[in-house]
């Protein structure tokens, strides 16, 4: 009985050059380009947003709550795993329908979802209305490439990399459908370690 090195999945990296103070027009271009006519093929959207914040747990957000036996489901359930093992957070799953009346987003999944693509955002923040969403800092703090680590303090740089540590794990065990259960399973050993 052989195991397959072959993923199941193709994975797509978007970093798209807006944020809320933009209403993620950056993941709408993108979206309105490639997803229209291939909207079937993806299994779901995953959307990091002020992931480096060193203030404590990791939350959810989500548009509707996922149905258990979906990918999503089994997504969260390998992620929750990770991050008990790999930190003292927890994670959290917050569910906020979308307001359709509202002309701005709160959070960039939604406006995956309004184009029927399962999608979630994984975030350090709890709410959309935390004054750090707001702020220009948080919402280009995530996708900055850093010169040196004089740039962010050291407690948020061993924030972002437990958080990459367990979304790196948690994203790698699902596309290779590795089992979860299996407490001294790791991925990222050796020289693939994930170190600042």
């Amino acid at each position: 009985n052989q195991v397959s090195s072959s993923a199941k999945y193709r994975i797509i990296f978007v970093l798209d050059e807006s944020g809320s103070l933009l209403n993620f027009q950056g993941a709408k271009k993108w979206l309105e380009t490639n997803v229209e006519e291939n909207v079937h093929n993806i299994e779901f959207a995953i959307c990091l947003e002020a992931f480096g914040e060193a203030l404590g747990d990791v939350f959810m957000h989500v548009s509707k709550p996922p149905k258990e036996g979906t990918s999503v489901h089994r997504f969260y359930e390998i992620l929750e795993k990770k991050t008990k093992k790999y930190s003292k957070k927890s994670l959290e799953s917050v569910h906020k329908k979308i307001n359709l009346a509202d002309n701005f987003f709160k959070f960039p999944h939604e406006r995956f979802s309004m184009k029927r693509v399962s999608a979630f955002t994984l975030s350090s923040l709890r709410s959309y209305s935390d004054p750090l969403k707001t702020s220009t800092f948080v919402d280009h703090a995530s996708t900055a490439i850093l010169n040196s680590e004089s740039e962010l303090d050291a407690v948020m740089l061993d924030n972002i990399e437990t958080n990459v540590k367990i979304f790196a794990e948690s994203l790698a065990s699902f596309v290779f459908n590795f089992n979860s259960d299996d407490e001294e399973e790791e991925i990222f050993t050796g020289s693939m370690a994930i170190t600042r």
